[in-house]
């Protein structure tokens, strides 16, 4: 990516400063902070910088996390407990609610592309697996294209042919007029809920769907020890650095409502990842498609 040419703002690039940026509050607001049991007595006060939180108490500019803990309240959720003075909301609300504001969903909603100039060639022109081109075979769901090599197969198939990603991968059937192929959060591949109930031996409800089903147990015991370890950590390295890895949850309901603070915490520090990318580098977007590069690989936006 090329550098931008233009100024690179000096305003410190947080989540607090995009939530005034936002228009959810001013800056120099009061706010207090309150324990896990939301005694409003007990308050730590100070007021909103863009680069962290004024105490009133030591006269420092504290991150969101240290404010919180410098009242002696537990920091295991800062900003669902840290409060605007004014108006009585938790930071964690003002959050979702610019989270969730017209340009921000517009930033990060899925790509989808249309077919322009010959509207009977829908297919990609690359094979998915390695990105060339040349003679492919096309799925007939997803209009993905795949080279005989990169499949491994002896022989093309004669007549419709499904990819991988368009079928069962416990059947190798794609849905019907009469089902549907649920998607496995983790490997996303597909599958049918009665092959599913009859490989986990269990009695076929096809009422008790999950909101987000996994395809197998290997593949929620993957996702748990990513959310548990890796996602949303914070790993110190040399020079004072840290990286944490962030994940954009496409669908709010793939996680439970215990986990549903840190995915607003890191969506929120997507949206600022982005807001920063888009200070320091120039817009690039897609010849063929307009979309925009930065927001679509931060978002994972297809």
């Amino acid at each position: 990516s090329k550098r931008s040419t233009k100024r690179v703002s000096k305003k410190t690039t947080t989540i607090l400063s995009w939530l005034i940026d936002c228009g959810m509050f001013q800056e120099n607001v009061e706010v207090f902070s309150v324990g896990e049991r939301r005694r409003l007595e007990t308050k730590n006060k100070g007021r909103i910088k863009r680069g962290g939180i004024l105490c009133m108490c030591c006269n420092n500019i504290l991150t969101v996390a240290k404010f919180h803990l410098h009242g002696g309240k537990n920091c295991d959720k800062p900003y669902e407990n840290i409060f605007i003075a004014k108006t009585k909301v938790s930071l964690l609300s003002y959050m979702n609610e610019a989270w969730n504001k017209a340009e921000v969903y517009e930033s990060r909603k899925f790509n989808i592309v249309e077919t322009k100039g010959n509207t009977s060639d829908v297919y990609d022109d690359a094979c998915v697996i390695c990105a060339d081109g040349g003679d492919l075979m096309c799925c007939e769901d997803c209009n993905s294209t795949y080279h005989q090599v990169c499949m491994d197969m002896e022989d093309v198939p004669e007549g419709t042919w499904y990819c991988p990603y368009c079928v069962c991968k416990f059947c190798a059937k794609p849905a019907d007029k009469n089902d549907y192929l649920l998607k496995c959060p983790q490997c996303e591949k597909k599958y049918h809920w009665e092959c599913h109930q009859i490989k986990e031996q269990r009695n076929i409800n096809l009422n008790s769907i999950p909101i987000a089903p996994f395809c197998e147990r290997s593949c929620k015991e993957v996702c748990d020890k990513l959310r548990e370890n890796i996602v949303g950590k914070r790993n110190q390295v040399d020079g004072g650095y840290s990286w944490t890895l962030l994940h954009h949850q496409i669908d709010d309901n793939e996680c439970g409502d215990q986990d549903k603070y840190f995915t607003t915490i890191c969506h929120s520090k997507l949206t600022v990842a982005k807001e920063l990318m888009e200070q320091c580098f120039q817009t690039i977007q897609d010849r063929y498609t307009g979309i925009k590069i930065i927001p679509s690989v931060i978002y994972n936006c297809g």
